[in-house]
């Protein structure tokens, strides 16, 4: 969507999230899910399974959510753990890649 702008048009953003969360809730009534699927709940799940990839770095998720602050990423896990430091994304995407079926 930003194609390389350096200027980001939060309007333009908001726009695509509120179509994204709308294909979301069809998604995951076609699918029989019955809790509220949303960017922002794809932003908790993603926290708390960087968290795991990286056995609690809260610095490296922090970093890969563009957080400021450690504290926003505390509030986006749902299991809060003890925290260490060390790259996210290839853990996770490792993680998820272990967990597919065959």
């Amino acid at each position: 969507y930003l194609n390389g702008e350096e200027v980001v048009d939060e309007a333009r953003i908001n726009i695509h999230v509120t179509v994204v969360n709308k294909y979301l809730k069809e998604l995951a009534k076609y699918c029989g899910i019955f809790k509220k699927l949303s960017t922002h709940v794809a932003r908790h799940t993603w926290t708390d399974m960087a968290l795991k990839a990286t056995d609690g770095n809260i610095y490296e998720v922090q970093k890969s959510l563009g957080h400021t602050s450690v504290k926003t990423t505390e509030t986006y896990s749902r299991k809060l753990t003890n925290y260490s430091r060390t790259s996210v994304v290839k853990d996770v995407l490792a993680n998820i890649k272990k967990n597919q079926p065959s």
